[in-house]
């Protein structure tokens, strides 16, 4: 096709002095380019999102089935669990797009001629970086201003039907408020009906004037009403944000006058927006609590490097598929799988380090975009 297009479309610029002909070729170029990532872009991520969503109907089907969950309630979840499925779903696509549009490019022989006519490759990447760029913009706007509401509502969802469950269930990282009261969890497994299993439980109390109180207990328990601690340390917090008196308690128990809300009373990262995950993470690390503090720094910072990934993959993709494009369409397919599955599960393995404590949050988070961001640049010089 770009034989075709050269004379029918940029002939009307040789004339013109050899700087504006050249920017108006590369004008064309550039639309040409992104052209080719349309269609890529809508079959990765739809075909993306129906793998997770397949996967959420398989790992619960049964519990479906067993409680009679109706039909469009399911459909409901579904729905609610779309806009974080596709914020997982988009890095992958832009890789497949890129390297489609790269592979088709490369194997009917149209970037040889840019080329030939002074185009290097880093120049003929530009539109797909760009469109990698605008991307992360809108998964990220996505993941921070739709994800969290729709994940409110699709877990609520959830929760309903796991309350229903008499199979003990772990919740992990909630969060749970209520008057006076708010509830840090880091473990939470229903063992009974009205009998729930807690660890590394943190409670932030503000019933009484002026500064709070706070109690930090490795493991509790709860009918729902009465929260009974054990080992628990109280730390009566001054103006600077420092405890004045720290008091061991072996036990004790809160009474909160009424059932707690566990359907919409309970709140996990994924729930909230950036802020409120930064405020949450500021109040657990002034009380100590280190552990659950690292498992929200590392989600917040997942929050910014998982959109940015549409930018890398996409600059990625594209000299790795331009190498192999003899191949064919499948070798363009199959490359784009290999960059998702090594860069997902990498990311999957710096996340669990963080949450441990290997790594530091911030390098959890963006080890795998500064890693693969690299190795991007190098070949996108290299081939260029």
């Amino acid at each position: 096709m770009w034989p075709l297009l050269w004379p029918r479309r940029v002939a009307g610029v040789l004339a013109a002095p050899p700087q504006r002909c050249y920017n108006g070729a590369v004008k064309l170029i550039d639309r040409y380019v992104v052209r080719e990532l349309g269609v890529p872009f809508g079959i990765g991520i739809s075909v993306a999102v129906m793998l997770l969503i397949g996967t959420l109907l398989f790992n619960n089907a049964s519990e479906f089935i067993s409680r009679g969950i109706p039909l469009l309630l399911v459909i409901k979840l579904v729905l609610y669990r779309a806009p974080q499925f596709s914020v997982i779903a988009m890095p992958m696509a832009m890789g497949f797009a890129a390297s489609l549009a790269i592979n088709r490019l490369a194997r009917d022989s149209e970037i040889t001629p840019m080329r030939m006519a002074g185009i290097p490759f880093r120049r003929i990447v530009f539109p797909l970086a760009l469109v990698g760029a605008v991307t992360s913009l809108g998964s990220y706007l996505l993941a921070e201003k739709v994800a969290p509401w729709a994940n409110e509502k699709g877990n609520q969802i959830v929760r309903q039907i796991w309350m229903q469950s008499v199979v003990p269930v772990l919740q992990p990282n909630v969060v749970f408020r209520t008057e006076g009261y708010t509830f840090y969890v880091g473990w939470l497994n229903k063992a009974s009906k009205d009998l729930f299993h807690l660890r590394e439980v943190l409670v932030y109390d503000t019933r009484r004037p002026g500064y709070p109180v706070w109690y930090v207990a490795p493991e509790a328990t709860t009918t729902r009403r009465f929260w009974t601690l054990r080992r628990v340390v109280r730390r009566d917090i001054g103006k600077d944000g420092l405890s004045t008196v720290e008091t061991y308690l072996p036990e004790l128990t809160i009474d909160l006058k009424k059932d707690m809300d566990f359907i919409g009373g309970m709140a996990t990262p994924e729930e909230m927006t950036g802020d409120q995950l930064m405020a949450q993470i500021r109040m657990l690390k002034e009380t100590g609590a280190q552990n659950l503090a690292r498992s929200y720094a590392v989600q917040y910072h997942s929050r910014f490097a998982l959109p940015l990934a549409c930018l890398i993959l996409a600059v990625l993709s594209a000299p790795l598929s331009l190498r192999f494009s003899r191949g064919g369409t499948f070798v363009g397919i199959l490359v784009s799988i290999i960059v998702g599955f090594l860069y997902w599960n990498i990311m999957l393995l710096t996340k669990i380090l963080g949450e441990n404590g290997v790594l530091p949050p911030l390098v959890a988070a963006w080890s795998m975009n500064a890693l693969f961001g690299v190795v991007a640049a190098i070949l996108v010089w290299r081939t260029g």
